[in-house]
């Protein structure tokens, strides 16, 4: 949480340094591969071309 900006929860994207990090820290290669397609799927993955999201 984060009360010192009103948030009650945060969102963070998945991007390729953090399938990066995952892969550094010896995370099983399937689970990477599932965490990268999970959040493709999803949307969640960002990369530099990806717009920015609109919050309602």
């Amino acid at each position: 949480m984060a009360p010192e900006y009103g948030a009650t929860c945060g969102f963070f994207p998945i991007d390729a340094e953090t399938i990066k990090y995952l892969r550094a820290t010896g995370r099983d290669k399937a689970r990477v591969d599932l965490v990268e397609a999970y959040a493709k799927a999803q949307g969640m993955f960002r990369t530099s071309d990806t717009p920015d999201p609109v919050f309602t």
